[in-house]
């Protein structure tokens, strides 16, 4: 019969743990932040686009995550204003391709044009190198139609303001978003 210590099995219990926290760290799945698709990068800024899921039953709200990130090695200025349409300009294409026809409701905040009657306020905020800032929460499907079924495409442009110039922007462009409508889900 063998006889092990305590000490011995003290040993043997922390090897078999450290195995399996290893091996469970390795397993770990990716996280959300790590399979994040970022647009083209424009003069050190780049956007990035996302829903909390791809396929959306008919009439079920459709929420858009606008990340904004700093990958330059200066801080910048970032352009906002009171209304999300004055700083992005926010594209939505149908599954033929053509682009979708905006709610009444955007019809309210922006009349006929994409750009908005009333920008609201305007202020810049410094973004230092490496920092990632969040516009929040946007309710795509009240500005935007989605009632046919199909895949759909989402780019959004962002202003930004051009280095040494507050008067000038440039645009970057964000990660193609596709979301699905179908019929055969049910809203929840």
């Amino acid at each position: 019969m063998l006889y092990f210590s305590n000490i011995t099995k003290y040993l043997c219990l922390l090897y078999f743990l450290t195995w399996s926290i290893i091996i469970m760290i390795e397993n770990e799945p990716e996280t959300k932040e790590n399979k994040r698709e970022w647009g083209k990068v424009v003069e050190g800024q780049a956007i990035s686009i996302e829903t909390n899921k791809t396929s959306y039953a008919p009439e079920e709200r459709i929420v858009l995550t606008i990340l904004y990130k700093n990958v330059g090695q200066k801080s910048v200025d970032t352009l906002f204003t009171g209304n999300i349409f004055a700083t992005y300009d926010i594209k939505v294409f149908l599954p033929d391709g053509k682009e979708t026809q905006i709610t009444n409701f955007k019809k309210q905040v922006c009349g006929d044009s994409i750009t908005p009657r009333f920008p609201g306020y305007v202020s810049t905020s410094l973004t230092k190198p490496g920092e990632e800032k969040s516009r929040g929460d946007i309710p795509l499907s009240r500005y935007f139609d989605f009632s046919c079924e199909g895949t759909y495409t989402i780019i959004v442009q962002q202003k930004l303001l051009q280095d040494g110039n507050d008067k000038e922007t440039l645009k970057a462009i964000s990660n193609k978003l596709k979301i699905t409508i179908d019929n055969h889900l049910e809203q929840k």
